[in-house]
């Protein structure tokens, strides 16, 4: 796969760090190096954040910050509305969306799966997306569950897509991770909050000087 996702590759895992309801939050996890900002538009989420509130964020930022929305089985004219109005670079299903589902927007397409069997696997093979995010899901949530993900999963499915790696990641087991599924990118959320949508600065900063850590593959 191409890599149309960023604007220069690195030796390192990029980072999206999700979960932004606030300016603050997203100019801090950004000025240590966050590539990816993501933007939660699912009402049942404590992490939702209005329409307007994501505009008025991604408006102070330049394009080399990719800004993700989130969705959860909302209908496709709905999210291309919000694309358009927000400004946004990406887009995360994260829902029950199936393969079709997938196709027909003008930005770039990561589909969040949990992967825990052969027949999770097999499915994850069948997108044809820009990234698949390995996350770690429960029946009444579709992330954000602190819970860890499929580590082995997520690395076999490397030489079909590209891997973000979710799922309980957190300043102590970041490296961990890294060594062990080598993903494109790491997405981080409730591993770094004091509160859900509101983001701990002392957990950021560890977490980066972890990833600052990490040398090379």
């Amino acid at each position: 796969m191409t890599n149309k996702l960023t604007n220069e590759l690195t030796n390192k895992p990029f980072v999206k760090i999700c979960g932004i309801t606030n300016f603050e939050d997203a100019l801090y996890c950004t000025e240590l190096g966050a590539n990816y900002l993501g933007f939660i538009f699912y009402e049942r989420s404590p992490r939702n954040i209005s329409i307007e509130s994501a505009k008025e964020i991604v408006q102070q930022f330049p394009k080399e910050i990719k800004k993700v929305g989130v969705f959860v089985n909302k209908d496709s004219l709905g999210i291309k509305r919000i694309i358009e109005n927000v400004g946004l670079d990406m887009i995360q299903l994260s829902g029950n969306e199936k393969v079709q589902d997938c196709f027909g927007f003008d930005v770039p397409v990561m589909k969040s799966l949990s992967i825990n069997s052969q027949e999770d696997f097999e499915y994850a093979k069948q997108f044809s997306v820009e990234a698949i995010l390995v996350d770690s899901k429960t029946e009444n949530e579709f992330g954000g569950t602190g819970l860890l993900s499929n580590w082995e999963m997520a690395k076999r499915l490397k030489s079909f897509h590209e891997i973000f790696l979710a799922g309980g990641l957190n300043p102590g087991n970041i490296r961990k991770a890294i060594a062990t599924v080598q993903p494109f990118a790491v997405d981080v959320n409730s591993g770094v909050e004091k509160s859900p949508g509101k983001k701990d600065r002392e957990k950021i900063k560890i977490l980066f000087q972890e990833l600052n850590a990490v040398s090379n593959f």
